[in-house]
């Protein structure tokens, strides 16, 4: 795995997380308890983001500290639903749309196509 950099390249992963899962700038900064500015400056690698806000940007985009410092964030496996014997899995990535799938090789098939 490739890891960032600088901060403007790291800029680019948190910015991603943020709009794949469509929330403004200002929900993630209000759970962070900033100002809307500063979080727009991690955005564009204006300023450097503290390792508290690091790990709680890994709770609110559900991802991996790895991932938001890798050079792309990586496909995700999560366990969504799990209603008697249909379990959802969904993988998410840089380039891939959420893929809903009953089982893991489902995943790995409908990820190779």
């Amino acid at each position: 795995m490739s890891y960032i950099e600088t901060k403007e390249e790291f800029a680019e992963n948190p910015k991603y997380a943020r709009q794949y899962l469509e929330l403004s700038q200002q929900k993630i900064a209000d759970r962070l308890k900033i100002e809307r500015s500063t979080y727009a400056y991690y955005e564009t690698g204006k300023t450097e983001m503290s390792v508290f806000h690091l790990i709680e940007l890994e709770n609110i985009f559900d991802v991996y500290i790895e991932d938001l410092i890798a050079k792309e964030i990586n496909i995700k496996l999560r366990l969504l639903k799990k209603d008697g014997e249909k379990t959802k899995f969904v993988a998410q990535g840089r380039g891939i749309k959420r893929t809903y799938v009953k089982s893991k090789k489902e995943l790995a098939e409908s990820i190779k196509s």
